[in-house]
């Protein structure tokens, strides 16, 4: 009798041992039958319900693994690289191609009318980029824009742009420092230096202050380059001295240099 229970036992023993243990970060004991380990995650089955489900658990949450031979694996706190960008602020420059687009309207005696002016030209500045997270930054510009028309309406513009962008991305490839695709949104203010059209210079263009949203997307092509296209609505209507009410809307594409 005596024998038949120290072999229960012994078996008892051998089933209970038989099992890889989990002990997390947490200090959680989790019996379970380990699957698979990989540098980002385990899959395990519960001891207790080996016909059940896989789970997977992130190594970043578990402290060791303690198998059924007796090898005993541990696992390091290490930091993602989406967790600790290497920097925080970032400046450079931006150059790109700009269309402006005023949208005019004014009367006379034969009626009220509207018109529509694109104007082609370009852009240069500053950008400076303050990275939230790894998802998340804001972008702030102080660029010149030079454009003008040479059809009909023969017309040109000067004016400095401030757009305050946030910029929400996601690598394509899951690191920050690869290739990452991105939308931005944000306030645009607006400061006409010179504005004419043909000869006739119009003093108001120094005097043209304009406030609009801004809505776009790009891809970040690395930590130091980014690819983007920017549309901005006009909110305010000004008075000009052709038009009673005026506002531009603003196509832009181009690229950020961060240094």
């Amino acid at each position: 009798m005596k024998k038949l229970l120290l072999v229960t036992l012994v078996f008892i023993a051998q089933c209970v041992a038989a099992q890889d243990v989990i002990i997390t970060k947490q200090s959680e004991r989790i019996d379970a039958k380990i699957i698979k380990v990989s540098e980002s995650e385990i899959e395990y089955k519960r001891q207790n319900n080996l016909d059940g489900p896989t789970f997977t658990l992130s190594t970043s949450k578990i402290a060791s693994i303690l198998y059924q031979n007796g090898d005993v694996q541990t696992f390091e706190t290490t930091e993602s690289p989406h967790s600790t960008p290497s920097y925080n602020y970032k400046s450079g420059f931006s150059a790109g191609f700009s269309m402006p687009v005023l949208r005019g309207e004014y009367s006379d005696y034969l009626g009220d009318y509207s018109e529509k002016l694109i104007l082609l030209g370009f852009y240069l500045g500053y950008s400076g980029k303050l990275l939230i997270n790894e998802h998340l930054s804001f972008c702030h510009n102080m660029l010149i824009n030079f454009a003008w028309n040479e059809g009909d309406m023969k017309g040109h513009m000067i004016d400095f742009r401030m757009p305050m962008l946030f910029e929400l991305g996601t690598p394509l490839n899951g690191a920050y420092d690869t290739v990452e695709v991105y939308a931005c949104a944000g306030p645009q203010i607006l400061v006409g230096l010179s504005m004419g059209r043909g000869s006739v210079e119009y003093s108001d263009g120094l005097e043209r202050f304009d406030v609009g949203l801004a809505f776009g997307g790009g891809i970040r092509l690395s930590k130091s380059v980014q690819m983007e296209i920017l549309y901005t609505f006009g909110l305010i209507d000004r008075n000009s001295s052709r038009y009673a009410k005026e506002k531009f809307n603003f196509l832009t594409a181009g690229f950020n240099f961060y240094l």
